[in-house]
């Protein structure tokens, strides 16, 4: 069973990284984890393009599926919620 450590402050990055930063960052730890998948035997699956992909541990891919359009980015979402009182 995979072991989780709880995040406390210290193991936090610092919160005044730059962009750049934090792109590097990020994409360390998405190296890292994908690693880590391989040596335990586990796929990895992400987003090449407008394709999903499944990467196997012997190195083979397989395509999960190919979507209809680029993403759309959505800036602004508004939800109108109920009391519960209906």
């Amino acid at each position: 069973m995979a072991k989780f450590e709880l995040m406390n402050e210290s193991s936090l990055p610092p919160r005044d990284l730059t962009h750049k930063e934090w792109i590097d960052l990020l994409k360390h730890a998405a190296i890292n984890a994908a690693n880590e998948a391989k040596e335990k035997g586990v796929p990895i699956t992400y987003l090449e393009g407008r394709k999903i992909v499944k990467i196997h541990p012997d190195g083979r891919k397989e395509l999960i599926k190919e979507l209809d359009s680029p993403r759309k980015r959505v800036t602004k979402k508004i939800f109108h919620l109920k009391d519960g009182k209906d």
